[in-house]
C-alpha cells in the first residue's frame, strides 16, 4: 500500500475535483462521472454517492438523476467494450493477471447476459470493468450487452435516486460517516480500491470540496491512467 500512496492521493484529488464540478452542474455532471467509472479510470462509489447527494439534494428530480447516471455508465461502457472488441483478449489480459482474465472469461461464457446484467446492478466490491472487456473481447452481440447494461445500470441508479429521494438526510449522514472512515492511504487492511470509494462518497457528501485541480493536470493524469491500465489490485476488494 506504501508504494501506492503517491497515485492514491493523485487519484484522489482527481476523484474530488470530478465529484466537485458533477455537483455544480447536476445531471450533466453524472454523464460524465458515469462514462469515467465505466472506463479504465475507475472512481469507484463516486456515481452511487453523486446520484444520491443530487436526488436527495432536488428530491421531484431523482428519477431524472438515475437516467443521467445509467446513461453515462451505458456510454462509458459501450467506449470499454468498443476498445476490446478491436484490441481483443490482449487488452484484458494486460489489465489483470492471467488466472483472473480466465476466471472471467469462463464466468462470461456460461453466463453472458447475466454476466454484464448482475454485476452492473450490483455495487461494490463486485468488479464490473473485467466483464465489459471481456464481452467485447469474447464479440459478444453489442444489442445484448448494451441491454444488459442498462437494465443492470438502470435498476441500480434508480434505486439508490429513490432512497435519497426518500431518506436523503439519513443517508447523507451515514455516508459522511464512512467517507471519514479511513484517514489515510497508508492505513492498513485497506485497498486502494476501498480507500478511494471511501473518500469519493466523503467528498460527494462534504458540503464544500477541499481539492482543487487545474484541468489540464486533471487530463494529464487520467490520460496516464488509461496508458498504464488496470492493475490487478484495481479490481480487487
Amino acid at each position: 500500500m506504501l508504494a501506492h500512496a503517491p497515485i492514491t492521493i493523485l487519484h484522489l484529488q482527481a476523484t474530488r475535483t470530478l465529484i466537485a464540478w458533477a455537483r455544480r452542474v447536476g445531471g450533466p455532471g453524472l454523464i460524465v462521472l458515469g462514462i469515467i467509472d465505466n472506463s479504465a479510470i475507475p472512481v469507484p462509489g463516486s456515481v452511487d454517492a453523486m446520484t444520491i447527494v443530487l436526488a436527495a439534494s432536488q428530491k421531484s428530480w431523482w428519477l431524472y438523476y438515475a437516467l443521467m447516471a445509467t446513461i453515462g455508465a451505458v456510454l462509458g461502457g459501450y467506449i470499454t467494450y468498443r476498445l476490446a472488441l478491436k484490441e481483443g483478449k490482449a487488452i484484458l489480459e494486460r489489465r489483470v493477471s492471467r488466472r483472473k482474465a480466465q476466471k472471467v472469461y469462463s464466468t462470461f461464457e456460461k453466463w453472458g447476459f447475466w454476466a454484464v446484467l448482475i454485476p452492473a446492478m450490483l455495487p461494490p466490491p463486485l468488479p464490473t470493468f473485467p466483464f465489459l472487456l471481456a464481452a467485447g473481447a469474447l464479440q459478444y452481440s453489442r444489442s445484448k450487452f448494451l441491454a444488459a447494461l442498462a437494465i443492470g445500470r438502470g435498476i441500480r441508479y434508480a434505486l439508490l435516486a429513490f432512497l435519497g429521494e426518500r431518506y436523503g438526510r439519513q443517508i447523507l449522514r451515514w455516508m459522511g460517516s464512512t467517507g471519514s472512515r479511513y484517514s489515510s492511504p497508508e492505513s492498513p487492511r485497506v485497498s486502494r480500491r476501498r480507500y478511494i470509494s471511501c473518500c469519493a462518497i466523503n467528498a460527494a457528501s462534504a458540503p464544500a470540496p477541499a481539492i482543487k485541480i487545474h484541468p489540464k493536470y486533471l487530463l494529464a493524469f487520467l490520460t496516464a491512467q488509461w496508458s498504464k491500465g488496470i492493475q490487478p489490485a484495481d479490481i480487487q476488494d
